[in-house]
């Protein structure tokens, strides 16, 4: 029944005729905006990936052959290393003046405020011992993990000799996002 209690003449697809014309431009105009999106989307991915640093010739001794350089050597700490496939939790690898000076894992604020357990993670790379561990919050997340994590670096080294690693390096911690 149509409006108003009155029989509504039907048409292919159980559908009146005015509908089916309808219905074809919003499908057709739906698959316009759909494809748009997906290019949109595409181009934004390609914008967002991350975009490796050069990596050099030799890799680090001791730095499993499947880590790439993921970052340029940042202020306190040297440079990243990490199998790509197992970020954002890691573990990442720091090297500074190609030794390895590190071991790093990243865990989002809110899987540790759930209580999510992390056993047999951070661990050194063979025939390294730990010196100290550093628990850092980054409130604003930083390049290649922008959201509110946990950094916890597993020092081979002291903290007075990594601090002066890169002292022009890059900085990266992100701040709060000003008007």
């Amino acid at each position: 029944m149509g409006r108003r209690g009155m029989a509504t003449p039907k048409f292919k697809h159980g559908r009146r005729g005015s509908d089916n014309k309808r219905e074809e431009y919003r499908c057709a105009g739906y698959a316009k905006r759909r494809h748009m999106l997906t290019i949109i989307f595409a181009a934004l991915f390609a914008v967002s990936a991350p975009q490796l640093p050069p990596q050099p010739k030799v890799h680090p001794a001791g730095v499993p052959k499947d880590a790439v350089r993921v970052s340029p050597c940042v202020a306190g700490m040297g440079e990243h290393w990490a199998n790509l496939k197992r970020l954002p939790l890691g573990p990442i690898y720091g090297v500074y003046d190609g030794t390895p000076v590190f071991t790093e894992i990243m865990i989002d604020k809110k899987a540790f405020a759930a209580g999510r357990s992390y056993v047999n993670l951070l661990k050194p790379l063979p025939g390294y011992t730990i010196d100290h561990v550093d628990v850092e919050f980054v409130p604003y997340g930083h390049a290649g993990y922008p959201i509110p994590h946990y950094d916890l670096h597993a020092y081979y080294v002291p903290h007075a000799v990594h601090e002066r690693f890169c002292p022009n390096g890059e900085h990266e911690l992100l701040g709060p996002k000003l008007p």
